[in-house]
């Protein structure tokens, strides 16, 4: 949804219609995920959804999922490392299982199919149940779940710990039951945060009033933004040239910035002046 139009992913075919919001009813703010009626109209030879009406949830189904339980193995796990790869196919899993007459069958599945939280790796036994998309009859796996004879064959152990250092993307644990370090790597981790914090230093570029610039980049030519709002204490100490140190926090699962941390410090002759801390903007 954009500011003033959106589009619909229609439940007879495979496709998306757009539509304005003055189509909607205006006692309603629709919002993404919401279940709505139209009518289809064709304007300057397109067609748009017209007359939209929000349904109560649950209205729209897309898919019939079976009840028969199947087993399967992994061919191809998701790539979490890979932040992209919904941009391809919203489906870069695989899994191939025996169907009842016999004949192998791969079928897709997706993020949101795993039931619990574990890691899939190629080979992994797995079950699962089979998803029918109404509109098109194609198969994906959904509600998976790791079968045990998966560590049987492997040999794989799960265990528990704390970690117990981070570095860029990597870091190590501490186990419970023995005493040793294990080394992991960032991929490996189901949370979708993980947040590491570094400091750093930048210039005053410029003040304007009560806003001003860091000589920092967030993004290519963009210099990191602040609000004198957000300076704790006496904002008049801060000068054009000044040299602050402040802190950012980044996601190192997809290595991506979601908040920079305004720690705001005057560097001047070896000595520092505290200003104070706190959330200055978030991605």
């Amino acid at each position: 949804m954009k500011e003033s139009f959106g589009f619909i992913e229609r439940a007879d075919v495979v496709k998306e219609i757009f539509f304005h919001f003055s189509e909607a009813d205006g006692t309603v703010e629709l919002r993404p995920g919401d279940d709505v009626e139209f009518i289809i109209q064709t304007r300057n030879g397109k067609e748009v959804a017209c007359n939209i009406t929000r349904l109560p949830p649950g209205s729209v189904i897309f898919e019939d999922v079976g009840t028969q339980i199947y087993k399967g193995q992994v061919l191809k796990p998701l790539d979490r490392a890979n932040p992209l790869r919904h941009n391809n196919d919203p489906l870069p899993g695989r899994i191939r299982y025996r169907a009842p007459d016999h004949s192998e069958v791969e079928v897709p599945f997706g993020d949101k199919d795993q039931k619990g939280d574990f890691t899939l790796r190629h080979g992994d036994w797995v079950q699962f149940l089979l998803a029918t998309d109404r509109r098109d009859q194609l198969q994906r796996a959904t509600s998976i779940s790791l079968l045990d004879e998966t560590f049987e064959v492997s040999g794989e152990k799960r265990e528990q710990g704390v970690v117990a250092a981070l570095k860029e993307g990597f870091g190590f644990l501490r186990c419970v039951e023995r005493n040793t370090r294990l080394f992991f790597h960032f991929t490996e981790v189901l949370d979708t945060v993980i947040a590491v914090r570094q400091k750093k230093r930048a210039n005053v570029d410029s003040i304007k009033g009560q806003f001003g610039f860091l000589d920092f980049e967030v993004e290519e030519g963009k210099k990191l933004f602040f609000h004198m709002s957000e300076v704790q204490g006496n904002s008049n100490s801060l000068h054009q040239g000044d040299t602050v140190e402040f802190s950012i926090v980044t996601n190192q699962v997809s290595f991506s910035l979601f908040f920079i941390c305004f720690f705001l410090r005057v560097i001047c002759k070896g000595m520092s002046q505290f200003l104070g801390f706190r959330i200055l903007k978030v991605y």
